[in-house]
């Protein structure tokens, strides 16, 4: 399985890390992201050798099912800030 969807490519192949390296994740609960959180969040995994995850997470009600269905994306807007984030972090790559 590659991962792959429609409107991104498939994640790169795992690098090896240090087995006592924790990944960092930079996460966001669908607003932009801070220009400071991203560099330190990608300087950081870039010192540490630690995988980064670029997430966007998305609050779903309990009480109403159906808002899994409604969304499972982030918004066009954020979604730059994500892919350019990720990006950055490329620039980065030993």
């Amino acid at each position: 399985m590659t991962g792959a969807t429609l409107d991104r490519p498939a994640a790169p192949a795992a690098i090896a890390i240090e087995p006592n390296v924790r990944p960092v994740m930079l996460l966001t609960l669908n607003v932009a992201l801070n220009p400071k959180a991203v560099a330190f969040a990608v300087e950081t995994a870039a010192e540490t050798g630690a995988e980064l995850y670029i997430c966007d997470a998305i609050p779903v009600p309990v009480a109403n099912s159906m808002m899994n269905v409604a969304r499972s994306y982030a918004e066009r807007d954020n979604r730059k800030d994500l892919d350019a984030a990720g990006e950055r972090a490329k620039t980065l790559v030993v």
